[in-house]
């Protein structure tokens, strides 16, 4: 939910400057509307010097707000010019599966710790290129 707070105000920080200001934004899926992303991700990606969208098309409770709100949502995977679009679906690992398990789990963490490190996408651990949507797939 903060998503919905969040990326407006990066936007219009975006808006305002010509240097990032945030080296590293990681979005984990996003409950924001996809439709509403696309008119102000060209000033995120001036905001941010690298971002990284985690998404799963099998996450139900994505799934279930896109039916309420009327809208597809980020986290359900789609390309996006500028962002890291890693593909977290194999490794949900919930108990009760909702599709929505994945952001605890050990691939994921070490994924985001890599990446504070810098380490580029096509070097990281668990990712591998995707012929899907997304340009990555993160594995167990």
């Amino acid at each position: 939910m903060g998503h919905q707070v969040v990326l407006p105000a990066l936007s219009e920080i975006g808006k305002e400057t010509d240097k990032p200001l945030i080296q590293e934004l990681i979005l984990n899926a996003p409950d924001f509307d996809s439709a509403e992303f696309r008119l102000i991700s060209d000033s995120l990606i001036k905001s941010s010097k690298r971002i990284t969208l985690y998404c799963s098309p099998g996450d139900n409770a994505l799934q279930i707000s896109a039916s309420l709100n009327q809208g597809s949502r980020l986290g359900s995977c789609a390309p996006i010019e500028g962002f890291d679009v890693v593909n977290v679906n194999p490794v949900d690992s919930s108990l009760i599966s909702i599709g929505h398990g994945y952001y605890s789990s050990r691939p994921l963490l070490t994924d985001i710790y890599q990446i504070l490190l810098g380490v580029r996408a096509e070097k990281r651990l668990f990712i591998r290129k995707s012929s899907g949507n997304e340009n990555y797939v993160l594995r167990n």
